[in-house]
């Protein structure tokens, strides 16, 4: 119920956790009342232009009892839709109606259940023109909610400040899967930072900082299961990802050893009897969001790479060395520094990674 989500935000925010949902402002559903009375009423509805239609012979398909539509082989809609399937029909963004209906929407649950963010699906198909609008009307309410649109691509176009505060970088999660991952083509290290480069100079450096940052999610296979299951790579993979300027995302389940193929196989139910869960991975997960918290330089824009040979990175951020080893032989390395392990907490002179191994190591002073 409403009181019941008012209540569950209430109790986030006082453990200090932000709640964002996720818009779909691109399509609605088949049986959204809007697109029923359209397919009802034709052009008499008032609907009829919240959506892109040729003509009113838009529905030249049987409809079963159930109110499904039944189409022919190959069948080409007289109407838009999000990926070619009438069960998603377009909005039209443009029209006044829908624009400030969906508008309302977007302020509704800010005002009503204080929320502290939006996902946007699909934000890439939506016109800038409604972005601008969506961004002036959530942010006159709440304004420091956190707007985040789900490109693929390069977004630079929506941040420029008038839009979204970041996107999904999916433009990180390529090369890490590329590299760390066994189902695509695999890169080496050297190409690896040189994609790492080229993201780094592609957006300004005050968006970076503000980047959602993930490795899986619902729409790609999960990462355990990218790396072949095998949950040392997948520790170099988000050792990576907490090290890089940006906000590291976990998609639910990653952290206690949820795998899965593509969609629908990667959204199995969470598992919360402890007994299957992997705790040792868990605890690692806590160890790295541990470290992320207290270690500024994980957060900064900048760094140095010191190596990059042989599928084993070595980079610098500020005082902290990261190591990331993604290689079946051992590395050895010795600093002109000081140094401190920060995951096992002690001072290291000489530095040994194991095959498929990690440090993170602070510069002491």
């Amino acid at each position: 119920t409403e009181e019941d989500f008012r209540m569950f935000v209430q109790e986030c925010h006082r453990f200090g956790i932000k709640v964002m949902l996720d818009a779909v402002f691109n399509h609605c559903g088949w049986f959204h009342p809007f697109f029923q009375d359209v397919i009802k009423r034709k052009k008499a509805s008032p609907y009829w232009d919240c959506f892109f239609i040729e003509d009113e012979d838009f529905i030249d398909f049987p409809i079963s009892e159930n109110g499904l539509p039944i189409l022919p082989k190959n069948y080409q809609p007289k109407f838009r839709t999000f990926a070619k399937t009438v069960m998603m029909p377009k909005l039209n963004t443009a029209n006044p109606f829908m624009e400030n209906y969906l508008l309302d929407v977007a302020k509704y649950w800010i005002e009503k259940f204080d929320i502290d963010g939006w996902r946007l699906d699909v934000s890439n198909e939506v016109s800038h023109h409604f972005w601008r609008k969506f961004r002036t009307a959530v942010r006159s309410i709440k304004p420091d909610c956190y707007i985040v649109g789900e490109n693929w691509d390069d977004a630079n176009a929506w941040l420029r400040g008038d839009q979204f505060d970041a996107v999904m970088n999916y433009e990180l999660a390529y090369p890490l899967w590329k590299f760390f991952g066994t189902k695509e083509e695999k890169i080496k290290s050297e190409e690896f930072v040189y994609f790492i480069n080229d993201l780094l100079v592609k957006y300004p450096k005050n968006v970076a900082p503000y980047m959602y940052n993930l490795i899986d999610s619902h729409d790609t296979m999960r990462m355990l299961h990218r790396v072949g299951e095998n949950k040392e790579i997948l520790k170099l993979a988000y050792v990576f990802l907490f090290a890089f300027t940006g906000s590291p995302s976990i998609f639910y389940g990653d952290e206690i050893g949820l795998t899965g193929a593509h969609d629908p196989d990667c959204r199995r139910c969470m598992i919360w009897d402890e007994k299957e869960q992997d705790l040792e991975l868990l605890s690692f997960f806590k160890k790295l969001i541990q470290i992320r918290k207290t270690n500024p330089d994980f957060q900064d824009v900048d760094l140095t790479w010191l190596s990059k040979n042989d599928n084993c990175l070595v980079f610098q951020k500020q005082n902290t060395i990261i190591i990331i080893n993604n290689s079946d032989k051992p590395r050895e390395f010795a600093f002109e520094y000081n140094l401190l392990d920060m995951v096992q907490e002690t001072k290291v002179e000489q530095v040994h990674v194991q095959p498929y191994g990690y440090r993170i190591l602070k510069i002491l002073k």
